[in-house]
């Protein structure tokens, strides 16, 4: 029986899917070609009429055997368990009841202001362009842990609720542009006041935020001094409380020291500059249990299995779980489902190849 906890090690595969409207275009194309050439030979009785309806079915039975070999090209697994060797024989009839990997909720909040839209990034990408690939790169390697995305500027939008589909959130931060939703600004203190109220919520999952911005906000640019660090450190206390929720945050600083000017963007007949501003990225991981990350030091591909590993130093399992590793009980293993689609696909090949085509047969 297939598991409600079914996931993919390969989900990328899915968009071979889409070559079955290719093959419907060109059967079809192929039909219409064939039943005009031999339509002549037809009637004077030089070939064996062939029966459209078989056919159809055939290409029908082809579209679908291509769509559950990608099913099974995608990898599917689940039912996540411990090795019965590493559990001890006297309490192997206990272990399903004590043993148990905690939720792991992964949050991204990207920062999609006008600033975000400068182009003094790692490979000449743009700041969001980065972020994206960032935020990308640590999705690709989650394996279990529910996502969700945030848009901020002067508000905070929700992208992707909380959902285990990888690839419908990759999808969506594709499409993330600047100031998302209309908005303008950016509002650090509106963004974390958002995100308190839907995950600062006493339980036992395991939470980690991701901040992906320049550092810069719209409200602190007009400070200085005394007053700055008073903002500084009453935004970094939004999340002072992190660890009383399971949390951990984790900013990544997009941008270069030297900055750049907004493109678009002119103030009192200027053009505005913007440079990272990272002591205000740094205090807010610091508050909340994390590590700072300044995106140009590192590829997207080494920033996320830092991250995830840092993230993942929390215990992950409940409190038994100590005694398993102490026999050799480290890692989850899954049961494999490739099998079946792949089974499906063969059996639907057999149908293909065994479905006689002329009409003669059927009459007989």
């Amino acid at each position: 029986m297939i598991p409600q906890d079914l996931h993919y090690n390969f989900s990328e595969a899915s968009y071979l899917g889409l070559c079955v409207l290719v093959f419907i275009l060109l059967f079809w194309n192929l039909f219409r070609y064939r039943d005009q050439l031999l339509k002549g030979w037809e009637e004077a009785k030089m070939v064996f009429p062939r029966s459209s309806a078989t056919f159809w079915i055939k290409v029908v039975c082809l579209s679908a055997a291509w769509i559950v070999l990608t099913m099974a090209l995608m990898q599917p697994k689940g039912n996540g368990h411990y090795p019965e060797e590493a559990v001890p024989k006297e309490r192997m009839g206990q272990v399903h009841n004590k043993v148990q990997r905690k939720a792991h909720e992964i949050i991204f909040l990207i920062d999609a202001s006008a600033s975000m839209n400068i182009v003094d990034t790692r490979l000449e990408k743009t700041r969001l362009e980065y972020a994206k690939e960032i935020a990308d790169s640590i999705v690709s390697q989650l394996e279990g842990a529910t996502a969700a995305l945030y848009v901020f500027t002067s508000v905070l939008d929700e992208i992707v609720p909380p959902t285990s589909d990888y690839l419908f959130l990759r999808m969506m931060l594709a499409q993330i542009s600047i100031n998302e939703g209309g908005n303008e600004g950016t509002d650090f203190v509106e963004a974390l006041t958002g995100i308190r109220k839907h995950y600062f919520i006493p339980d036992q999952k395991l939470k980690t935020l991701i901040i992906f911005s320049d550092g810069g906000d719209t409200y602190l640019e007009t400070l200085q001094g005394q007053e700055r660090q008073k903002e500084i450190d009453a935004i970094a206390n939004l999340v002072s409380d992190a660890a009383s929720v399971h949390m951990r945050v984790y900013t990544i600083g997009l941008g270069s020291k030297q900055g750049g000017d907004i493109p678009g963007i002119v103030f009192e007949g200027k053009r505005v500059h913007s440079d990272l501003d990272e002591e205000l990225l740094k205090k807010i991981s610091e508050k909340g249990r994390g590590l700072y990350y300044y995106a140009n030091d590192l590829g997207s591909e080494e920033i996320a299995r830092d991250l995830l590993k840092n993230a993942n130093r929390d215990e992950l399992y409940e409190e038994n779980l100590a005694d398993q590793q102490d026999n050799g009980a480290k890692d989850l293993i899954y049961n494999l489902y490739f099998q079946i689609p792949l089974g499906i696909a063969l059996v639907l090949l057999a149908f293909i190849l065994l479905l006689p085509e002329t009409t003669s047969f059927w009459r007989r």
